[in-house]
């Protein structure tokens, strides 16, 4: 009986706590206008917080009692409104960042491809406007620990080793902020170097060796791919594609992924 009593006053708690919070919706948008998402909207003095969809909209379940939402995104002034049952709130860009221009930020960049044998690593870094609709980067990748490819045949071992650099430039715009495509343009280079050894008949040495030349190419290439920024995060998922210099023959496609923060 005990038990049912403090169930029953657990229930009562519960319910009196769930009936004593309110839903909240709003809509958030820029001084032209323009709907904002991924704005943080927060109940201040609480770890209740949300953002805003594509279409700057939001829903949050506030305390009974709550009388202001706080509101924040990167490169516009903070503002605390009063909680009404439909919320249409407008932020303001913070003159610090427009007299700043641009954000920097700064990633790493990941490659895998099977021609390259091994995953190659790289950094990304670039520049954004203020409200992150367009901007500039510089991207590297490189592998340089060479991958070594051994071949054995009947009295002979052939050793290969590969070495990969890359490094573009491009541009970036939004699409439907707060995702962006980015296009650019680069030079990847490939270092190659084969050594052959073999088992030699002559009794005064075990083995002979020869070195051969190594081999160093370089190619045009286009770097392309989406992406999504918002507030300090940056993310992009893209391709690089490798041209040899003639732009007829079959290339290579390199995948790559990056992630960064955004200052």
């Amino acid at each position: 009986m005990k038990r049912l009593l403090l169930f029953v006053a657990f229930a009562i708690a519960l319910s009196a706590d769930i009936m004593a919070q309110t839903a909240v919706q709003g809509t958030v948008c820029n001084d032209n206008g323009a709907p904002m998402p991924g704005v943080r909207v927060l109940v201040p003095e609480t770890d209740q917080s949300t953002t805003t969809d594509i279409n700057g909209r939001f829903t949050i379940v506030v305390p009974e009692g709550t009388s202001a939402l706080k509101l924040q995104y990167a490169g516009f002034r903070n503002r605390e409104v009063p909680v009404s049952p439909d919320m249409s709130v407008t932020l303001q860009r913070d003159t610090r960042f427009n007299n700043a221009a641009m954000r920097p930020f700064i990633g790493v960049n990941a490659v895998v491809s099977e021609s390259l044998y091994r995953p190659s690593l790289g950094l990304t870094a670039g520049l954004f406007n203020a409200d992150m609709r367009y901007g500039v980067y510089l991207r590297t990748l490189f592998c340089n620990i060479p991958h070594t490819k051994t071949t054995v045949s009947s009295n002979s071992i052939l050793k290969q080793e590969h070495s990969y650099y890359y490094g573009g430039a491009g541009v970036m715009f939004a699409i439907c902020h707060p995702l962006y495509i980015h296009l650019g343009v680069g030079v990847s280079v490939h270092d190659s170097s084969a050594r052959v050894e073999y088992e030699s008949t002559m009794p005064a040495a075990a083995t002979t060796t020869f070195d051969r030349e190594n081999v160093t190419r370089g190619y045009m290439n286009i770097d392309w791919g989406l992406g999504y920024a918002s507030g300090h995060i940056i993310a992009n998922v893209g391709t690089l594609y490798e041209c040899n210099k003639s732009w007829q023959q079959a290339s290579k496609w390199y995948p790559y992924a990056s992630i960064g923060y955004v200052f």
